[in-house]
């Protein structure tokens, strides 16, 4: 049963005063109540790790794009040297003549 279904259950009006300071120990207890300090040093936390997340995410990006520079500069070098070899060996005359 969630939450809800077991608020629905309980008889709100015959708990009294000991019945809701009870509820409100077990649920500190449980660590369903917390302060606000708390909730706000969570969240400071994760907006923490978020933003070295995002800085890490534009670091990998920025060093993909250099690699997909990188390899463009890569393959027009090797299709160049391709051509090159191709051309030498079409040239190239076995007889020792040119």
């Amino acid at each position: 049963m969630d939450g809800s279904a077991i608020a629905d259950l309980i008889p709100w009006a015959d708990v009294g005063l000991t019945g809701l300071v009870s509820i409100g120990v077990v649920m500190i207890l449980t660590g369903r109540l917390v302060p606000r300090s708390t909730v706000q040093e969570m969240r400071h936390e994760r907006d923490a790790r978020l933003s070295d997340l995002r800085a890490a995410y534009d670091a990998s990006e920025e060093a993909r794009r250099i690699q997909g520079e990188q390899l463009g500069e890569l393959l027009e070098t090797s299709r160049t040297n391709a051509e090159l070899l191709e051309g030498l060996r079409q040239g190239h005359d076995p007889g020792g003549r040119q």
